[in-house]
């Protein structure tokens, strides 16, 4: 039988231990009180005054957006480069003067007449991926990538192997160097170079 002293002890136990837990949990919930108005505030302050925030931070931020147009305008320009279907090839080569300036633009637009008829009389068709891209240095004007890239091709010269009965691999692969230039408010490609 447990008698009345150890019955009121195990209340006022269980009590103090209650309590304890109250304490612990209004910590906690003003914590994450605390936690969540500090990063509504940083969010707030980002958008609505940048300036207070720490310059790296928004350097940071500008790098990285830098970046992304860069990564987004190169996947662009490599994949006008590499698909090629000679029945729209004239389209494939407005597609990639849309993309580039400078050398690469004038160079390119040079050779178009004769790219466009090897292009025709090969009955050249490709199909390009690229399969990793990376930025190996850029800032806010110029950006230096290397891109690895594959291409399925048929042709001509792929259609005679085949009725031959020989095995024709039709992959390509490349690895590219490409530059990136910013031209206003867009990335175009002023260089590119076949480096594998």
């Amino acid at each position: 039988m447990i008698s009345k002293q150890t019955a009121t002890r195990g209340r006022g136990a269980r009590s103090r231990d209650e309590s304890g837990m109250s304490t612990v949990r209004i910590a906690l919930t003003v914590l994450a009180g605390v936690l969540a108005l500090a990063c509504v505030a940083t969010v707030t302050v980002k958008w609505v005054a940048p300036g207070m925030l720490p310059a790296s931070w928004t350097a940071a931020d500008r790098a990285d957006d830098r970046n992304t147009e860069v990564l987004t305008a190169t996947r662009r320009a490599m994949a006008a480069f590499l698909d090629v279907d000679y029945a729209t090839i004239d389209d494939q080569i407005e597609d990639v003067l849309a993309v580039s300036t400078g050398q690469f633009k004038k160079q390119f637009g040079d050779a178009r007449v004769q790219y466009a008829a090897l292009t025709r009389q090969g009955k050249a068709v490709s199909e390009g991926q690229i399969r990793e891209i990376g930025i190996t240095r850029a800032n806010d004007h110029e950006a230096l990538l290397s891109v690895a890239a594959d291409s399925t091709v048929s042709n001509t010269a792929t259609a005679e192997a085949e009725k031959k009965g020989e095995k024709v691999d039709k992959v390509r692969v490349y690895y590219f160097q490409v530059t990136m230039n910013r031209v206003g408010d867009e990335w175009l490609m002023s260089n590119l170079e076949v480096i594998g």
